[in-house]
């Protein structure tokens, strides 16, 4: 049976199964969904009516990590998560700590007020609230990803240390 991704390309967990999916070579459907109102059929999938879900021989996923971990038990190659049990958990860390404290000002105080809100909503953009996120609330959340990071590999391989 098909594999059938759901949810918006516009959200970054959406696309963050989206690179696992292509990384892994790993044919898929994309079945655009987005996380406002959805039906009660949705909800079969992702009882909490977020995106993304996804459908794999009969069977249902909720949340993007989630699904992660099991296209990487489903095909093991090439491997994305560390196979020391430390540095996986580490791993899963950094991406929980992405998919919370970096997405929550990410998302609704940057991204959503300049560039969903006046597209889609009609609404203007407060420049000034914007960069203010950018300026007070994004600083100390790359400084916490730098102080654990900082220059070793791995994590993000090729983007600067040799």
């Amino acid at each position: 049976m098909a594999m059938v991704l759901y949810g918006t390309s516009g959200s970054p967990f959406v696309r963050k199964v989206q690179v696992v999916l292509a990384e892994k070579g790993i044919a898929y459907e994309h079945e655009p969904v987005v996380p406002i109102n959805v039906s009660a059929e949705y909800r079969q999938l992702s009882p909490l009516g977020k995106i993304p879900a996804l459908k794999h021989d009969g069977r249902a996923l909720a949340d993007s990590s989630v699904i992660c971990a099991y296209l990487e038990r489903l095909q093991p190659q090439p491997q994305l998560y560390p196979a020391d049990p430390y540095e996986y958990a580490r791993a899963l860390w950094f991406e929980e700590y992405g998919d919370t404290a970096l997405v929550a000002v990410v998302g609704p105080k940057i991204f959503f007020k300049k560039f969903v809100a006046p597209r889609f909503f009609n609404q203007p953009t407060n420049e000034a609230e914007v960069q203010k996120s950018i300026d007070e609330e994004l600083p100390p959340l790359f400084d916490y990803l730098d102080e654990r990071v900082g220059a070793e590999r791995g994590l993000f391989t090729g983007l600067g240390n040799s």
